[in-house]
């Protein structure tokens, strides 16, 4: 019974430092028997960006605090690889362009969903992946050109950008997404 009760406490636990974004680390000690650590990533600011730090060493931007319109997203942040745009990273932000680093690799789910200024984008050679509804409702967007080396396409990835008069597809791409553009 007690070790149902430190069970349920642990998961509690675990949602919560989840939900805020703190590190937290539980230790059951010899109460069952087995020692858990469970820690959530922290997030981390340098310039204009909110991060965090992935296990593999490298990093995913979680939140543009800038106020530039027009972005450019470093390689390394803290001598750190940046690899990947987290979801909603720059949801709602009034950018007007952006060019991303040639380290990146994913562009997460809306994450730059209503960024109804967004015009210029050109996705760097090495970009593998664009979650669902990434680019969703940037009305100003005309052309799309995605380097053959992007295989996956999340649905709705492009969908609402009446301005599209060009696409340009991935020979990567196998199949394409529900309702991608």
């Amino acid at each position: 019974m007690k070790s149902s009760i430190l069970r349920k406490i642990i998961a509690g636990s675990m949602a919560i430092a989840m939900v805020a974004g703190t590190g937290i680390s539980i230790s059951t000690g010899n109460l069952i028997g087995t020692n858990i650590s469970v820690s959530a990533a922290e997030t981390l600011t340098e310039g204009d960006y909110e991060y965090q730090i992935n296990d593999n060493g490298t990093v995913t931007i979680t939140k543009y605090i800038g106020e530039s319109l027009t972005v450019t997203i470093p390689s390394k942040i803290a001598n750190t690889t940046v690899e990947s745009i987290g979801n909603n990273a720059f949801r709602e932000s009034k950018i007007t362009s952006v060019k991303f680093p040639s380290t990146l690799k994913t562009i997460g789910d809306a994450a730059f969903y209503r960024c109804y200024y967004l015009k210029d984008v050109t996705f760097p050679s090495g970009l593998v992946t664009i979650g669902q509804s990434a680019f969703e409702q940037c009305y100003l967007f005309t052309k799309v050109v995605l380097p053959d080396t992007v295989a996956t396409l999340g649905s709705y990835a492009f969908k609402n950008c009446p301005g599209v008069t060009s696409i340009t597809l991935s020979k990567a791409l196998t199949s394409l997404p529900h309702e991608g553009f």
